[in-house]
């Protein structure tokens, strides 16, 4: 078994992001990166099942309604000037199709 880790970038101005992570995945660092915040994870090479998961980045001082045990990791921006921290959520519910009428 062999394991592979994959890097997931955050949209720029986002927050909460969703991704499609490989069934089993472990996020394994948070930081920035170019200007934007990513995550790496690790997961057994050539898993097809994925499975949706969420993710929130709380600046320091901020009020968010986040479960403090689903904390993932911290990171420094602009020399230690901004500390910004990643916590798992839940995703948001798919959009279910149309009704049917019987």
């Amino acid at each position: 078994m062999s394991v592979v880790i994959w890097k997931h970038v955050f949209p720029r101005g986002s927050d909460t992001s969703e991704f499609d992570l490989p069934e089993g995945a472990r996020v394994l660092h948070f930081t920035e990166q170019l200007g934007q915040f990513c995550i790496w994870e690790a997961h057994i090479n050539g898993e097809t099942a994925t499975q949706r998961r969420a993710f929130q980045i709380v600046g320091t001082g901020h009020p968010a309604a986040i479960d403090p045990f689903a904390y993932v990791g911290t990171t420094l921006i602009d020399g230690g000037r901004y500390v910004f921290h990643l916590f798992e959520v839940a995703p948001k519910p798919s959009p279910s199709g149309p009704e049917e009428t019987p």
